[in-house]
């Protein structure tokens, strides 16, 4: 018998998933964060017309936010799975006797 569609997945396996996935989206906000300040940066030195202090300051700026976006997500992502273990409950250690 051919089974159709995916394997079955246990709940640990898609809890693993769910948490790469937030992961992700962790890294690619801080990346967009400090491509939006290099972006600004470069928008404010461009309709200036020399220079190129915006780039740098759009560019630190950026990276602060997206630093501070960073801990403050990974601090939440932390208490999350620590939550969650919590209300798991643990299963004992299989006898491993004859």
């Amino acid at each position: 018998m051919v089974s159709k569609g995916p394997p079955h997945q246990g709940s640990s396996e898609r809890q693993q998933i769910r948490i790469g996935i937030r992961m992700m989206g962790i890294g690619f906000e801080t990346v967009s964060q400090v491509v939006a300040g290099l972006l600004i940066g470069w928008l404010f030195d461009h309709l200036r017309g020399h220079g190129d202090i915006g780039i740098l300051v759009g560019g630190a700026t950026g990276s602060l936010v997206g630093i501070f976006s960073l801990v403050r997500n990974a601090w939440k992502l932390n208490a999350s799975m620590d939550a969650a273990s919590r209300r798991t409950p643990r299963k004992p250690p299989a006898d491993t006797q004859l």
